[in-house]
């Protein structure tokens, strides 16, 4: 009876070890495996992430390659044909001798004057004498364009002097800023004004335009008070252009 029992339990026992040692071989198994798995997950990536950078490599490459090409001044050439980014020199073969004054692209003032006192001193002291421009105003849902063109100007050489500055509506006046910003007709209660409506903001107006050569005028806003309400109104100014007190100085030309 107890070599019976002696068995069993040496048969459980091995049993177990049995299971055991499975047991330990399946979770290594396993670990291999997840081993194996993460190894190739970051080849895949590091291989995904290599292809990506040389795209962007070789993109930036052709990037600044058309760049260089499109950007390379006419007669001029790189120093070493294989390097795009330069330096560049004078292509000889194409260089035909004729030469650019960068002045002539960096200064668009008229430059004649320096080299023409005379001109200058004859030129008038006063021109567009007693010019006159009205300024509608429209709603502040108007658009920018709405105001495109609205401003004072005087030639080169000349700045601007106001005279007269109205703001509101002339008595009678119908033929002025008689239509809104889309063209539709004014209505003729909005125009009718039996008497001078509105006041005379000179100050302001100087503010903005006084002395310089132009200036952009809208009406309303905080530079004009309305004091004619309910009617159409606009910005009636007299001014003239007057010639500036000093000429330019004279260039000196080193020789």
């Amino acid at each position: 009876m107890q070599n019976t029992e002696d068995n069993y339990l040496l048969l459980d026992s091995h049993r177990t070890k049995k299971r055991s040692n499975f047991h330990i071989i399946k979770i290594g198994v396993i670990m291999i495996i997840s081993v194996m798995i993460v190894v190739v997950t970051v080849i895949l990536i590091a291989t995904h992430l290599s292809n990506e950078y040389k795209n962007i490599v070789s993109a930036n490459n052709e990037v600044n390659n058309l760049n260089a090409s499109i950007y390379l001044p006419y007669g001029f050439d790189f120093v070493e044909k294989d390097a795009t980014t330069g330096p560049i020199t004078v292509n000889r073969e194409e260089d035909d001798g004729t030469k650019l004054n960068l002045y002539d692209f960096i200064n668009k003032e008229d430059l004649s004057f320096y080299y023409d006192e005379d001109k200058f001193n004859n030129l008038a002291e006063i021109t567009k004498n007693n010019s006159s421009e009205y300024f509608c105003e429209y709603g502040t849902g108007s658009p920018p364009e709405a105001y495109e063109g609205y401003e004072i100007n005087c030639p080169y050489h000349y700045t601007i002097t106001i005279d007269k500055v109205f703001y509101g509506r002339h008595a009678g006046d119908k033929k002025h800023c008689d239509k809104y910003y889309e063209g539709v007709p004014v209505e003729d209660e909005y125009l009718t004004v039996e008497e001078e409506c509105g006041n005379e903001p000179i100050e302001n107006v100087k503010e903005i335009c006084e002395g310089k050569a132009s200036c952009s005028l809208r009406p309303g806003g905080s530079h004009f008070t309305d004091s004619c309400e309910s009617k159409f109104k606009y910005l009636h100014v007299n001014y003239h252009c007057t010639k500036d007190k000093v000429k330019k100085k004279k260039k000196f030309i080193l020789l």
